[in-house]
């Protein structure tokens, strides 16, 4: 789904709140995502139990579900999302 700005901008204050030091959402309609219904973003800077208060809060502000990938490990999943995504913080 799209996100309209002002809502990129709230999760981008929320983000802020949990000390989130890199959001990034990717938006590409790639086929495997053509039954998600949602957003799936990655974070660096939250941790532990932040991570899904943070998924929470932002499922609520955006009305819609979301993957949230914590980016605190390296891999080549969290490196192609950082590629193929678009930084928003």
């Amino acid at each position: 789904m799209v996100l309209r700005d002002t809502q990129i901008d709230e999760a981008v204050a929320l983000a802020r709140q949990y000390q989130v030091s890199r959001l990034i959402i990717l938006e590409e309609q790639a086929s495997w995502r053509t039954s998600l219904q949602g957003v799936v973003m990655a974070c660096a800077g939250c941790s532990g139990w932040h991570v899904y208060a943070f998924a929470a809060e932002l499922e609520q502000l955006l009305g819609q579900s979301v993957v949230l990938v914590p980016l605190t490990t390296e891999n080549r999943y969290t490196q192609l999302l950082e590629r193929r995504g678009r930084r928003l913080l």
